[in-house]
């Protein structure tokens, strides 16, 4: 586990490292699907992203900080979500979600 998590700190940015350890080690079903999304991510919002992880009241969130406005962002959210995130939600129980949030 703790190369995986190693690893996952080279795909996504994050502060709360202990916690989402914890987290991650608790739910570990959620650690392939990690390594899978930022694939996912970037077919639809395309390569200018930074991904974060931030942990929620007992839920992981995929945060992707990109350039685009809001209404075009919104379309990429539902995009990603009929072509990947509907198609794990069996996976993932409840644990793990994703936000567009724009470059600051």
């Amino acid at each position: 586990m703790i190369e995986k998590f190693e690893q996952i700190k080279k795909l996504y940015s994050f502060t709360d490292t202990s916690n989402i350890e914890t987290f991650l080690n608790k739910n570990n079903f959620l650690i392939d699907i990690l390594f899978e999304a930022p694939e996912h991510i970037r077919k639809v919002f395309g390569d200018d992203i930074n991904l974060f992880l931030e942990l929620e009241d007992n839920e992981l969130f995929i945060i992707i900080k990109s350039k685009y406005m809001s209404e075009k962002a919104v379309k990429l959210e539902e995009k990603l979500f009929d072509e990947w995130f509907i198609g794990i939600m069996d996976k993932i129980d409840g644990k793990l979600n994703f936000m567009e949030e724009p470059y600051k």
